[in-house]
């Protein structure tokens, strides 16, 4: 049920007014770069992640709180420096 409800553009959300600006401008214009998203359980950061990489068609690596160690921050930055011979 809450997937269906799930806003997936950032125009979508209600609040947010400053982080919605952040995205929505960076949306216009990308450019090369890392986002930490931090705050309290519940308040759209990993929706609005999700929504700013679709928009922007970006790679997303989410790393949950109870996942995030120095192991796991380590494979993803191996993963993103990734790059094929070929």
């Amino acid at each position: 049920m809450t997937e269906r409800y799930r806003p997936h553009a950032i125009a979508e959300f209600v609040g947010l007014d400053k982080p919605k600006r952040i995205c929505t401008r960076l949306a216009a214009n990308p450019y090369a770069s890392a986002w930490l998203f931090v705050g309290p359980s519940g308040t759209g950061k990993t929706t609005m992640a999700r929504a700013l990489a679709e928009s922007i068609r970006a790679e997303l690596h989410h790393i949950s709180s109870q996942e995030c160690t120095v192991e796991r921050l380590r494979d993803v930055v191996s993963i993103c420096h990734y790059a094929p011979m070929c």
